[in-house]
């Protein structure tokens, strides 16, 4: 009898932690869940206040003369950018970038198709798109010929960099690393900062002198990110802006380039799934991408 008490009760108790232990996730879930909506309130409430104030400066003094790149400028994204875009001599490629912005700004956005498209892929020259679907979605809709792109669905910055000999060809100049949410496994940025520095590596071996730019890792719809926090989290989605920081302020310091296309996801561009995008937004990101190289 006492040996069939002892048992319930070291049943009890394993149960009683199996189940603290799930409270205790689900509780931190649903703070991470109450933390994202009111940080997404916060910064709504700034940038109205932001606009608004940005407006009345412009009502009070009509007479300020703007810089002509005054906001391709804001969009850039880091000062290494910034200093490369007004360092730059050609005029040419800063006209193109104005008209694109522009272009956005007021929705007319020139399909990539026939003369557009060869003028891109001529500029691009030895460039190459590596990364995961965000590049197979490049492949999938021909934006770019076959030449321009290399992909493995599903795969990690991680994983990929077993398979980056099969897309590095001798005489490629630039590399364009473009990555979605295949980050479920990353603790914390400096784990992801650490998967990149390890692929650039791999390149490097092979293309040691190899120009290297990294796109940032663009955030979910607001409804995929709740989604995705309400079924536990699993693909980190919660947390691409904290990574996509890090990456951001870490490369600045090297001969990395990261290259911000936050700014052109509008809620229209989101494909079904909430994380991949239609193709207006590649329309402005691979010229946009394009551009810059050749700044």
């Amino acid at each position: 009898m006492k040996i069939k008490n002892l048992v319930v009760i070291i049943l009890f108790c394993i149960f009683f932690i199996i189940g603290f232990s799930i409270y205790n996730n689900r509780k931190e879930l649903i703070d991470e869940k109450k933390m994202y909506e009111s940080m997404k309130m916060v910064e709504y409430n700034k940038e109205k206040e932001t606009n608004s104030i940005l407006i009345s400066e412009v009502k009070r003094d009509d007479e300020i003369s703007i810089d002509e790149y005054f906001e391709v400028k804001k969009i850039l994204g880091t000062e290494k950018l910034v200093k490369r875009f007004n360092e730059s001599k050609n005029d040419g490629i800063k006209k193109k970038m104005k008209t694109l912005l522009d272009d956005f700004n007021n929705k007319n956005i020139e399909i990539m198709r026939g003369n557009s498209k060869k003028e891109i892929e001529k500029l691009l020259g030895k460039t190459k798109f590596i990364g995961d679907s965000s590049v197979k979605l490049i492949a999938d809709n021909n934006y770019l010929s076959p030449k321009f792109y290399g992909y493995k669905k599903g795969y990690s910055v991680r994983k990929q960099i077993d398979s980056i000999d099969n897309f590095l060809d001798e005489d490629i100049e630039n590399i364009v690393l473009f990555n979605g949410f295949n980050v479920g496994h990353i603790n914390n940025s400096s784990e992801l900062i650490k998967d990149y520095e390890d692929l650039i590596k791999k390149i490097r071996e092979k293309l040691n002198n190899v120009n290297i730019y990294i796109c940032s890792l663009n955030p979910a719809s607001d409804e995929k990110i709740l989604e995705d926090i309400n079924t536990g989290g699993f693909h980190n989605m919660h947390r691409a802006k904290e990574f996509d920081v890090a990456l951001r302020d870490y490369f600045e310091t090297t001969d990395i380039t990261y290259v911000d296309t936050k700014w052109i996801i509008r809620p229209e561009y989101y494909s079904g799934d909430g994380y991949h995008f239609r193709q207006s937004f590649y329309f402005v990101m691979i010229p946009w991408l394009c551009y810059i190289i050749n700044l």
